[in-house]
């Protein structure tokens, strides 16, 4: 006998639920440790390139959640030289 009776009906739900997109953005000065931060909550060491020296990542980066399988993806957008900051933002 099951000892929890609702643990059907509560994966079941688990299933049927669609959570929202989150977008979290993590800013700061240039050499703070953002790129390690990443790494770390993301538990790889090598995603975002990392350097104590000077800035490696220097550019803005989207991390999203892979639900195709468990492999890493990389999509590089390359932006042309005369846009600004407002219209990368509104991407």
């Amino acid at each position: 006998m099951d000892t929890f009776p609702f643990r059907a009906d509560i994966q079941r739900l688990e299933r049927l639920t669609i959570l929202p997109e989150t977008i979290v953005a993590v800013v700061g000065d240039t050499g703070m440790g953002k790129s390690s931060l990443m790494n770390a909550l993301l538990e790889h060491g090598d995603i975002l390139p990392t350097s104590g020296l000077r800035a490696c990542t220097s550019v803005v980066v989207e991390i999203s959640n892979n639900t195709v399988d468990n492999q890493y993806r990389a999509e590089i957008e390359f932006l042309a030289e005369n846009v600004s900051i407002t219209k990368i933002l509104d991407h």
